[in-house]
């Protein structure tokens, strides 16, 4: 029964997982190697003995240049939502900042968030527009 799987550049897996008829996936791609067979015959694993060791090389520098760039856009991204739930909690105590005014100095706080851009401060001498329509 073989206990572990070398590939073409000489790292060893152990095998893992067999079955009953003592077939085995293999440690590197998880193909099933059927009894009688001994080793991968999956094109693409490194336990195939067909593998080009360039090509493999190859490979395994495009996964951790991969790697490498999800990483850097996965902390980019964490980045971003901190910087982002700053600025919300700056736009937070402005408008609060502003609605305390406001009901300081009996300014309408129905007219004082109209724009989505500023905040405008109006004091009416009559009711409200937006309250009488």
């Amino acid at each position: 029964m073989i206990e572990t799987i070398t590939n073409v550049l000489g790292e060893s897996k152990t095998v893992t997982r067999r079955y009953e008829d003592g077939s085995f996936d293999c440690p590197f791609c998880h193909n099933a190697v059927i009894t009688p067979g001994t080793e991968c015959v999956n094109p693409w694993c490194e336990a195939n003995r067909y593998m080009p060791i360039p090509h493999l090389l190859a490979r395994r520098e495009k996964e951790e240049a991969e790697r490498k760039d999800k990483e850097q856009r996965e902390r980019n991204h964490q980045w971003a939502m901190e910087r982002r739930q700053q600025e919300i909690e700056t736009e937070n105590e402005i408008r609060r900042e502003a609605i305390d005014r406001g009901k300081r100095e009996g300014l309408c706080l129905d007219c004082m968030f109209k724009s989505p851009y500023r905040i405008t401060f109006v004091k009416h001498r009559k009711l409200c527009p937006k309250k009488v329509a």
